[in-house]
């Protein structure tokens, strides 16, 4: 049967293939729309990290012996853990770029060190099997040696 012209058909039956059009278009706006899913940082990473007030370092980054650590700082993103400290030294800056290259190449990190300036050493660590990596600036100042680390995971 067809509707004579003129005739618009049935309203209940236009009301609800309008509302099940639109329902469908409201569905596919909100999944379009949902933020990606994150990716929580294993926890077993997460749970070697002190907060702030804490006095630990990660278990995997060489503890430099005697060093007072002050100014930890975490961060979390939705796709790495950041972990970073300072501490000072008296001993000579070359003395502390030694000590991280060795310890860093024994846990099978790849190091790349770099003098800028005479002062100033830098080292860029990285392991690609455990996506972790670390950098550190070793500064000599007035009262014997900054330093500044820096690690990530993945």
């Amino acid at each position: 049967m067809t509707n004579p012209q003129g005739q618009r058909g049935n309203p209940i039956v236009r009301i609800v293939l309008s509302l099940a059009t639109l329902g469908c278009a409201l569905y596919f706006v909100i999944q379009q729309g949902k933020p990606p899913k994150k990716e929580p940082v294993a926890p077993h990473f997460r749970s070697r990290t002190p907060s702030a007030e804490g006095s630990g370092s990660f278990a995997w980054i060489p503890r430099y012996p005697g060093a007072v650590v002050t100014n930890i700082r975490t961060q979390e993103t939705e796709k790495e853990l950041i972990y970073a400290l300072d501490f000072q030294s008296s001993d000579a800056p070359a003395d502390i770029a030694s000590y991280y290259e060795r310890g860093l190449r024994a846990a099978g990190f790849t190091v790349d060190t770099r003098k800028p300036t005479a002062d100033e050493t830098n080292l860029h660590a990285e392991s690609i099997t455990s996506k972790r990596s670390i950098d550190i600036g070793i500064d000599k100042v007035q009262s014997g040696t900054l330093v500044s680390v820096t690690a990530k995971e993945r």
